[in-house]
């Protein structure tokens, strides 16, 4: 079965489709300018395939926080005559609909036939925690149900998450997740989305305003996707410049960054999903990027 999705797939998506049986090489990545699908590009894709589909959107993309435009892709989807299951990954997006502020940006999730993400991202409880919503249980429960006399898997024994998931047997991840959301409700992950995504804001605005600095793309979560660039440079050793920026920032350790490629280049890579996260550890971020910069190429126009 072909499966449509961006570029920016995530990794652990098309892990999961090898696992399946159903194999990377069913993937078609379309153009996603900015992070962002090309809907012609899927129209065009989609229109082309006379069978069943799966269909892969990104709420939050891991480099950039960028959003695939879901509701369209979902309306597309719906008059696939053959049949399109819309999978969403929204590992880092997806808690967003929590917020009035950022709630825009999962319209369409609703519609998904599938949706999975983290609850070691913005969840912040440990790892390894993600769950999954579906629209139809049945074919799930009918894949992974499995019986035997040693197991109290009749009907009296209510639900059993053995019957919904491919484990046998695990630890009770679910408990973290229940007291988080137990503790702070729905009014506290709502304030601690919005000040994650003020950071993000603080961070990136600073980062456009700073000589020596450049946003990669637009950053409209938490994830800011930038690079450190130097008078003279070619390509090839400003790519060289930010690996090393990264390594040196992650070694000196006064705030943890991580390296990524972006358009082919070598970028980094800053996310403020974390609870504790203040304007005060923004600036901490900032003055270690600071003294990097003078570090690595005498630059020292940066403030913060």
């Amino acid at each position: 079965i072909p499966v449509l999705a961006s570029t920016e797939i995530h990794s652990s998506a098309l892990k999961a489709l090898a696992t399946l049986g159903i194999g990377r090489a069913s993937v078609r990545q379309l153009p996603a300018p900015g992070g962002v699908l090309d809907l012609t590009a899927f129209d065009n894709a989609l229109t082309a395939i006379d069978g069943p589909v799966i269909v892969v959107a990104n709420a939050g993309e891991v480099n950039t926080g960028a959003f695939d435009p879901i509701a369209a892709m979902a309306d597309r989807c719906a008059i696939h005559q053959a049949g399109a299951w819309l999978h969403v990954d929204g590992a880092f997006g997806l808690f967003a609909a929590a917020s009035p502020a950022l709630a825009h940006l999962t319209v369409g999730v609703e519609r998904a036939h599938s949706v999975a993400a983290d609850g070691h991202k913005w969840l912040n409880v440990p790892y390894d925690s993600g769950f999954a919503f579906v629209r139809d249980h049945e074919p799930l429960r009918d894949s992974f149900l499995t019986g035997g006399a040693y197991l109290a898997s009749g009907p009296e024994a209510g639900w059993d998450p053995l019957s919904h998931v491919p484990e046998m047997s695990r630890r009770f991840r679910g408990l973290a997740a229940w007291c988080a959301l137990k503790a702070y409700g729905r009014a506290g992950y709502r304030e601690m989305i919005e000040r994650c995504a003020g950071n993000a804001t603080q961070f990136a605005t600073w980062v456009e305003a700073t000589p020596g600095l450049e946003m990669m793309a637009p950053a409209p979560l938490i994830i800011v996707c930038f690079r450190l660039t130097a008078q003279g440079q070619d390509a090839d050793a400003t790519d060289a410049l930010n690996r090393e920026a990264v390594a040196t920032l992650q070694s000196v350790g006064r705030a943890f960054v991580t390296g990524t490629v972006w358009n082919g280049r070598a970028a980094i890579r800053a996310a403020f999903d974390n609870w504790s996260t203040t304007p005060a550890d923004v600036a901490v971020l900032q003055s270690a990027i600071a003294d990097v910069m003078t570090r690595l190429t005498g630059c020292s126009d940066a403030t913060y």
